[in-house]
C-alpha cells in the first residue's frame, strides 16, 4: 500500500543523488585538462553508476506518484522539478490525511497545537490544501502552455520553457515558505514534540521535511548518455521521459 513514507524516502533519495551526479559532472568538466586519464576514466565510470542509480530512483518515484496523478500516468512530465512538485504534493496530502485521522478523534488533546487562524485540524488541512492547489494551478498552466506553443519567441526571457522553469522554481520556494507561516510553524513544531503521540510527531516532522525537499537540479541529459556509455549495456536511461 502506497504511503507518505514511501514517497518521501524516494524524494529525499533523488534529491541527494541528483546533487551527487551534478557535483561529479561539474568536477569532470572543470578538470578536463588537468585530470590524468586513469583518474578521468574512474570518475566517468563513477558518474555512469550514479546516473543509473538516479535513473532507477526517478523511475521508482514516477511509478509511485503516477498511481494517483493522471498526468504522470499519461506520460506527461517535463522536468525533475515537476516530478518533485508532484511528489511533494502527494506526500503532503498523505500526511495531512494521517494527521486528520489522528487528531479529529480527540481534538481537546491537541488543542495546544492550534493558534491564530488555526482552531482545529480542519483549518490546517484547508490552509495547506488550498495553498498547494493555488500553486499547482500556476505551474501546471505554464507546463501546458510550454507544450502547446510551437512558434519561436524572440525574447528568450519570455520563452515558454523559461517561464515554465520559473514557475516551477517559484512553486518550490513558495511551498518551502509555507513553514514560515507563524501558525503552521507553531503547529508543526509543537506537533513534532508530542512524545505522547508518536504518529502525530512523525507526521509533523515528515510534513516539514517534505515542504523543504525540492529537486532543484535540472540535470543535463548528456549525463544519462554517459551512464549508457560507461555502464553495463542492460541498464537503460530515462531521459526520454523529460521532453
Amino acid at each position: 500500500m502506497l504511503s507518505a513514507n514511501m514517497v518521501t524516502r524516494a524524494l529525499h533519495a533523488i534529491a541527494n543523488e541528483s546533487e551527487s551526479v551534478y557535483s561529479t559532472s561539474q568536477l569532470l568538466s572543470k578538470s578536463r585538462t588537468t585530470m590524468r586519464a586513469i583518474e578521468r576514466a574512474s570518475a566517468v565510470s563513477e558518474l555512469g553508476c550514479a546516473c543509473n542509480l538516479l535513473a532507477a530512483r526517478v523511475t521508482s518515484l514516477w511509478r509511485l506518484v503516477a498511481q494517483f496523478d493522471q498526468d504522470l500516468s499519461d506520460g506527461q512530465l517535463r522536468s525533475f522539478g515537476e516530478l518533485g512538485l508532484r511528489a511533494q504534493t502527494l506526500a503532503a496530502l498523505f500526511l495531512l490525511d494521517e494527521l486528520y485521522e489522528e487528531i479529529r478523534n480527540d481534538p481537546a488533546r491537541y488543542q495546544d497545537l492550534f493558534i491564530g487562524r488555526f482552531r482545529s485540524i480542519d483549518d490546517v488541512v484547508s490552509f495547506i490544501f488550498d495553498s498547494l492547489a493555488q500553486l499547482s494551478h500556476i505551474w501546471v498552466r505554464q507546463a501546458a502552455q510550454r507544450s502547446l506553443v510551437l512558434t519561436p519567441v524572440v525574447d528568450i526571457a519570455c520563452t515558454p520553457t523559461v517561464v515554465y522553469y520559473a514557475a516551477i522554481r517559484n512553486a518550490q520556494q513558495s511551498i518551502a515558505m509555507l513553514d514560515c507561516n507563524a501558525d503552521l510553524h507553531h503547529f508543526l513544531t509543537r506537533g513534532e514534540l508530542r512524545a505522547d503521540a508518536p504518529r502525530v510527531a512523525s507526521a509533523c516532522a515528515q510534513l516539514r521535511a517534505v515542504l523543504h525537499t525540492t529537486l532543484s537540479r535540472e540535470l543535463d541529459p548528456s549525463l544519462f548518455l554517459a551512464a549508457a556509455l560507461f555502464a553495463p549495456p542492460q541498464r537503460h536511461n530515462v531521459e526520454n521521459k523529460y521532453g
